[in-house]
């Protein structure tokens, strides 16, 4: 685990604590953030094989720590955003998707289908990737509610690729994460804190 945040720090720019997620405007920024992510996954497997950066392991860990101190915040809010649970590699380069949801729900507003038709079209231009869709709450409510509301909104857009836009559902997994990681940049309440991240890694990584 270790071993894959120096990775990460390093490729993201050393400590460049904030991982903001690409904004996608139209087809093809999606298709080259998740192009980006795919290429942060192979560089990371090929480092993962050389062995480069276990010697820095230590230093970018107190690193890490000592930022989290200075900014009086916990690790959770820097948006290292780096491991997934049970240890999958997450890269840094994300597609933030403008997708709005009604209110305590997981039905979609009907001025996000159209990001919905040009995520559709992104990942069918990218036959050979495994997406996933990562969705946050912003702190409202309980942990556990905000969790299953994140789950929920996730599924739901997998549904949406796997029905309207004929996606493999092997390809397509989803990431809940409710209020666990906050983006630092706003409130925790703020309305940005409402928001989907897509990213990808090659098939069968």
């Amino acid at each position: 685990m270790q071993k894959r945040m120096t990775w990460a720090l390093l490729s993201a720019g050393a400590l460049a604590l904030t991982a903001p997620g690409v904004m996608a405007q139209d087809v093809s920024d999606i298709v080259e953030g998740l192009d980006a992510s795919a290429r942060e996954y192979e560089e990371f497997q090929e480092s993962q094989e050389s062995g480069s950066g276990d010697a820095l392991d230590d230093f970018f860990g107190e690193s890490v720590q000592s930022a989290c101190a200075q900014e009086d915040r916990e690790c959770r809010d820097l948006n290292l955003d780096l491991i997934s649970d049970g240890g999958d590699f997450v890269p840094t380069t994300k597609v933030s998707l403008a997708v709005r949801f009604l209110y305590d729900s997981a039905q979609v507003a009907d001025d996000s289908v159209p990001v919905l038709a040009r995520l559709c079209t992104a990942v069918q231009e990218r036959p050979d990737f495994d997406v996933t869709l990562e969705a946050h709450t912003d702190a409202k409510g309980t942990k556990a509610y905000n969790m299953n509301l994140s789950s929920r909104r996730a599924d739901a857009l997998r549904t949406y690729l796997v029905g309207t836009c004929d996606v493999a559902e092997s390809r397509i997994r989803i990431r809940p994460l409710g209020e666990e990681q906050l983006d630092r940049n706003y409130g925790d309440y703020a309305p940005e804190q409402r928001r989907v991240l897509v990213y990808a890694q090659p098939r069968g990584a």
